[in-house]
């Protein structure tokens, strides 16, 4: 028996010749076999966006290249799964958030490559925003949304529908960091949703802000004064308006 290691691949001969017990031999005994050494793949390389990142509750998908005769051996973080298998391509279905890794080797005529590990990450999904902001506010306030903890690079898209007479000049969507926007009331109460959209397109759920809107007193009128008194005069007063915090100089300087 004899063992032979080939550094390369291709095709070569291996010739030996049979020996007697008495250490005779003769051409006639020379035996040639025809060798075929199969070359090792080289380092796969893995593809895909999703190598960047993806969202958690996302699949993520990654691809090689692809050659006649290769078979590909995926591995994927524990407890992940492989929901589609194309040979060339998978999908995977993540479970959880935080750092993973990607693994692939190839093999051709059952010779096997080295192997190739990627790491990637899936984001958490964000928490919903919380708005900070008047609740309770007069018809034609102007006031100011903000986001109470904002994320760096992040976006926040504004929904005013419910509002539907307010105004605003601010940015309500897919602008980088617009998390405060100023409002023009009207008449009309509701809530304002906002969501979040990270840097690599995470949704957050809405975050929701109740505004009430209080109604405009009209012109107060003083009634009860009927001709004019003297400074000393007692006299009773009521406003139309129900306001009763009024002030005055002297009654001489006012009424006389």
């Amino acid at each position: 028996e004899v063992t032979i290691q080939y550094v390369d691949a291709g095709e070569f001969e291996v010739s030996f010749v049979e020996t007697n017990e008495n250490g005779c031999s003769s051409i006639d005994s020379i035996t040639t076999v025809d060798v075929l050494v199969n070359e090792i793949p080289n380092l796969p390389n893995i593809l895909g966006a999703d190598l960047a990142g993806v969202c958690e509750n996302a699949s993520a998908t990654f691809s090689t290249s692809t050659k006649e005769g290769y078979s590909y051996n995926w591995l994927v973080s524990s407890p992940d799964v492989i929901s589609v298998d194309n040979d060339s391509s998978i999908t995977i279905t993540p479970s959880g958030f935080g750092d993973k890794n990607v693994s692939l080797a190839i093999s051709e005529n059952g010779c096997l490559s080295d192997t190739v590990t990627i790491p990637y990450v899936v984001e958490e999904a964000p928490e919903a925003p919380i708005v900070t902001g008047d609740n309770n506010v007069c018809e034609g306030s102007v006031i100011e949304l903000v986001i109470a903890i904002p994320r760096s690079g992040s976006s926040y898209c504004w929904n005013l529908s419910a509002l539907s007479d307010a105004t605003t000049a601010s940015a309500l969507c897919n602008t980088v960091d617009n998390d405060t926007i100023g409002v023009v009331l009207g008449k009309v109460d509701g809530v304002v949703s906002v969501t979040e959209q990270t840097v690599l397109g995470c949704l957050s759920q809405n975050g929701n802000h109740s505004i009430v809107i209080q109604e405009k007193l009209g012109e107060a009128t003083l009634v009860g004064l009927d001709g004019s008194i003297c400074s000393s005069s007692a006299f009773d007063f009521f406003c139309s308006q129900n306001i009763f915090s009024l002030r005055f100089e002297t009654l001489k300087e006012k009424f006389l």
